[in-house]
């Protein structure tokens, strides 16, 4: 019997509930800003798009959820110096991304027109330009990134048999310069792209155990047993 009850034990030990992780992820393309809509106007562009999955209930009970919104800029700065004297500044990119999202919940948490959810800037570059001079620096690559806490609304991102919802970005670029002497004037070309990553931790739920053949004898040597006994004592 004691066999038989540690039998029992490892078993309901195998099938208990395992916690597990899933994510999903997309990156859009750069294409030139500014793009879609953002506090400054409706660009007349449509904004940039791509798709999370949700978390399939099937896979057990959703306990956590992450998500992160991300943005990518690549940029060149032209400067020209149309002043009479020397002027010496510095000078950077900045892109700032909107997002929206098709599922109601999100969207109520994210910036939408009105506020910048990920800002990207460049490093910034030193210039010295005598009157009349120019400089330019190339292919300028950024990356930034904003977790939003969605704790509030984690239920939304649940469903049965998953599906997908949709989340978007738009963009407005500019230009910070600050400058001593002459007339710096700055003009700026930027592509940008957006991206998100959703991670779900989840319960999985116990899986329905098999028995396996030893464990079938050991059960039938259990039962003969038993009723080898209840003989012996009809017997008896």
């Amino acid at each position: 019997m004691k066999k038989l009850s540690a039998l029992i034990l490892g078993a309901a030990l195998s099938a208990a509930a395992q916690a597990g992780t899933v994510s999903y992820s997309f990156n859009t393309a750069n294409v030139l800003t500014d793009f879609g809509i953002n506090e400054m106007r409706d660009t007349g562009v449509a904004p940039l798009t791509g798709s999370l999955n949700y978390f399939n209930r099937s896979l057990g009970t959703l306990t956590g959820v992450t998500l992160e919104l991300t943005g990518t800029t690549l940029t060149d700065l032209d400067l020209v110096n149309t002043g009479g004297s020397k002027s010496k500044g510095d000078v950077s990119g900045k892109v700032q991304l909107y997002f929206t999202s098709s599922m109601l919940g999100l969207n109520s948490l994210l910036g939408g027109a009105n506020s910048a959810d990920v800002i990207v800037r460049t490093t910034t570059q030193n210039f010295s330009l005598n009157s009349g001079a120019h400089t330019s620096f190339h292919n300028l690559s950024s990356t930034g990134a904003e977790s939003i806490d969605v704790d509030s609304i984690m239920s939304q991102f649940s469903k049965v048999g998953g599906g997908q919802f949709n989340i978007s970005c738009s963009s407005l670029a500019g230009t910070t310069l600050s400058y001593n002497g002459g007339n710096a004037q700055a003009s700026q070309t930027t592509t940008a792209g957006c991206g998100a990553i959703v991670t779900y931790e989840y319960t999985a739920a116990p899986p329905t155990p098999t028995p396996e053949p030893a464990s079938l004898a050991l059960v039938g040597l259990g039962m003969i047993g038993v009723a080898a006994s209840r003989r012996k004592s009809r017997k008896a």
